[in-house]
This record gives C-alpha cells, sequence and structure tokens, in this order.
C-alpha cells in the first residue's frame, strides 16, 4: 500500500512508494574502498544551487508511488546541472521509467481512482535498470554503476556525497526528517 505524506513546511503531498527488494543482489559498499589515508571530505557540499528549479517538480511522486523512479531523475539532474549540462528530463520520462522498472500502467485506473498497478519500486531494481538501460528510453543517461553507502556514518555519507555529487537515500522506514531534504540530495543507506 503507498502513503501518502505532507511535506510540513511547503504543504506538498508526496507518496512514498519504496519497496524492498524481493532479494538483496550483491552490491559494493563505499566503506571497502575508502583508504584510511584518503582526505576527509568537507563538513558541508550543496549540489543542489544548480538544479533549484528542476529540483522542485515532484515528477509524479505528489500523486504516484514513483519515489525510486522520481529520486533517480532528480539526481541524474543534478549530476547534468552541475556538469553545467541542460536537463531533458520530464514528468513523463521519470513515469515511463517508473512504468518500465515496476510494470506501473497509467490506463489501470480504477472507479475510485487508485491503480492497483502503482506499487512502488525498489532501489535495486531502478538502479540496475538505470545502468543497464539508461533514464529515457532511447538508453541514455546511463550510470556506471552504484555502491551501497552506510547512512548511518556520517563520514561516509559525506565521502559519498562530495566524490559522487549525488547520492540516494533509501532508509528501512520513513524518516521524518528525510521529507525537507527529499527534492535535494539523497544518501543511500546500506
Amino acid at each position: 500500500m503507498i502513503k501518502t505524506l505532507t511535506h510540513p513546511y511547503s504543504g506538498e503531498a508526496f507518496k512514498l512508494g519504496r519497496r524492498r527488494p524481493v532479494a538483496r543482489c550483491p552490491r559494493l559498499s563505499l566503506r571497502n574502498y575508502l583508504l584510511k589515508s584518503f582526505p576527509v571530505a568537507p563538513a558541508g557540499v550543496n549540489y543542489s544551487v544548480k538544479p533549484a528549479a528542476f529540483l522542485s517538480q515532484c515528477l509524479g511522486n505528489d500523486t504516484l508511488g514513483d519515489c525510486t523512479a522520481a529520486g533517480a531523475f532528480h539526481i541524474g539532474g543534478t549530476l547534468l546541472a552541475n556538469a553545467e549540462q541542460r536537463i531533458p528530463f520530464t514528468q513523463d520520462d521519470a513515469i515511463k521509467f517508473y512504468s518500465a522498472t515496476t510494470g506501473y500502467d497509467p490506463s489501470k485506473i480504477q472507479p475510485d481512482g487508485s491503480n492497483p498497478t502503482d506499487r512502488g519500486g525498489d532501489e535495486q531494481t531502478v538502479l540496475n535498470a538505470w545502468a543497464s538501460n539508461g533514464l529515457l528510453p532511447d538508453g541514455s543517461h546511463k550510470i556506471a554503476g552504484w555502491i551501497a553507502v552506510d547512512g548511518s556514518n556520517a563520514d561516509e555519507v559525506r565521502a559519498a556525497l562530495w566524490l559522487n555529487k549525488a547520492t540516494k537515500k533509501a532508509p528501512n522506514g520513513f524518516d521524518a526528517a528525510q521529507l525537507a531534504a527529499d527534492l535535494d540530495i539523497f544518501a543511500e543507506a546500506a
């Protein structure tokens, strides 16, 4: 079941569609690759300034449980904007990606307005699809891969943000403090 939450400051509604993966796939962990001699990451970074207008778009997450897809597109947009490139993504793109990664079918709306195919997605599937197929149907905007970050380790999260400019948060349960940052930068919790 998809939960709807209201942002405490903006009043915007967000659908929480994150699902646990059926099976946890093998994944690399950042902590295994950070050297003890590695420079300390800055205490704070903000990569959300350049893509601010794009990050303010819900990309369908105000009406659908497409938070995993919207998050991937927000990360992609953040990476592009900070590389001084145009952000080509639209809400329609995010919903198509959501459909491709979860089986969501927009034509299955019921008389009560619900859609039984709007069940949310899991990060592993979304990240693997992003790496294999890209964000857009033409196969563009692929990532080389992804790595797990221990969200309980502040130093590791700071290093991930600093090294990668954007990461994705996947809490085991909903973190209310995350609401204020949902449209900014995300950090994946391992």
